[in-house]
């Protein structure tokens, strides 16, 4: 477990700086636009070129190096995140696009190699395990993030300082997988393929994936990838109403209720995870009605949180909201993961499609209805359809082992 908990300080490092700009892009983005339609902008640049690119991005994971490709990541990353402080103001928009553009592009190609080659690296072996320590240490960081971006005015002298310590996280976490000298995937790229191919067919790939399709596994695959799909959906709407509503509640420091949100948030992920690894209840039920009960467990708590100004209602509905998304998490990521190596980053890739297609029409809609809806009617109009799905599935089951 060494080379893992090495693999999981990188991306805890790298973590640590993108929670911080990601909140920190939201509120710079709105202060000098002065209009949520950017932040909007901003995430479906950061969303739809990901969509995109999620079949090669799957390609790339299960037919070349996933260290190299982690690494190379992070390196592109720390330049163009540093590069920001140096670029005019008249180009300051336009390159904010570009650089959420790679942000989406190369996080979401070291997301899927990591997701992807974890059971490699401990041999299949303790993966929940594995993805609680990964998921509750990402976590743990955000709400340090969060806890940090509420003080940042007072640590920080401008945006630029912010930045740099972005990059610089980028560039610790390059250097530390650099160094590794670890097996990332059960065969190890080579062009001598299955079948006698010398060379690597991209679309030969759809042949793999149809085994996948006609799997008894899939079925709950595709379940819990259609909710996944809603649930991207009302996501993009407390995303952006986040920066929206914590400027409601104090233009002066937007950043401090923003921070404050996803503090709670957080450590409402934490113990999420905490209760699925120590509830003998909870493992022994059947993992879909986990999926749909904590994925409306979390959709209740984004509601609740742009209901009120009560700073300690707003606080306990972010923590349950972090609680129903911790836990769903792990156990998706887990499942995903008892794939065959060969078609497991192309599996994450899917996921990864579905999640960021949702989060695409979101953030493309969301502005749009902002404009003549307010931010605490909004959320719950985008969240109505994740909590109608949930309801009818549990009600569905409760009735048919009645039966």
């Amino acid at each position: 477990m060494s080379d893992f908990y090495k693999i999981v300080t990188a991306r805890l490092v790298s973590c640590f700086g993108s929670i911080l700009s990601y909140i920190v892009f939201n509120i710079y983005i709105l202060d000098i636009t002065h209009s949520p339609v950017w932040v909007g902008i901003l995430f479906a640049a950061r969303t739809l070129p990901a969509i995109a690119m999620s079949p090669v991005i799957g390609f790339l994971a299960d037919r070349f190096d996933r260290k190299k490709l982690m690494v190379f990541s992070d390196f592109i990353l720390c330049f163009l995140i540093i590069a920001l402080i140096f670029i005019p103001a008249d180009f300051v928009i336009g390159y904010m696009v570009f650089l959420m553009i790679c942000l989406g592009v190369l996080g979401s190609l070291f997301d899927v190699c990591l997701k992807a080659a974890i059971p490699v690296i401990l041999n299949d072996k303790n993966t929940l395990k594995a993805n609680s320590l990964l998921h509750g240490g990402i976590n743990m960081v955000e709400a340090a993030g969060g806890l940090l971006s509420m003080f940042a005015h007072m640590i920080f002298n401008n945006y630029s300082s912010i930045f740099v310590l972005d990059g610089l996280t980028y560039l610790l976490s390059g250097i530390i997988l650099w160094r590794l000298r670890l097996k990332t995937s059960e065969a190890q790229p080579s062009s001598d393929l299955p079948g006698g191919q010398s060379h690597v067919s991209f679309w030969g790939t759809i042949t793999e994936l149809k085994l996948l399709f006609v799997s008894s596994r899939f079925r709950t695959i595709s379940l819990c990838l259609f909710l996944l799909f809603f649930d991207a959906l009302g996501s993009a709407s407390h995303n952006i109403g986040f920066p929206v509503f914590s400027n409601l509640l104090n233009p002066s420091e937007p950043l401090f209720y923003y921070g404050l949100i996803i503090f709670f948030w957080a450590l409402g992920n934490i113990a999420g995870i905490l209760l699925v690894n120590h509830c003998d209840p909870l493992k022994k039920a059947r993992p879909e009605n986990l999926y749909f009960f904590f994925t409306g467990l979390m959709s209740l708590g984004m509601i609740m949180i742009f209901q009120t100004h009560w700073l300690v209602i707003i606080s306990v509905s972010a923590f349950f909201a972090g609680a129903g998304d911790g836990t769903y998490q792990t156990f998706f990521t887990t499942f995903l993961q008892q794939a065959d190596d060969t078609l497991r980053g192309r599996l994450f890739a899917i996921s990864e499609t579905v999640l960021r297609t949702g989060f695409g029409l979101g953030f493309v809609a969301v502005p749009l209805v902002l404009i003549s809806v307010p931010v605490s009617k909004m959320v719950p109009l985008f969240h109505a359809p994740t909590l109608l799905i949930v309801i009818s599935f549990l009600i569905y089951n409760m009735r048919r082992e009645k039966k």
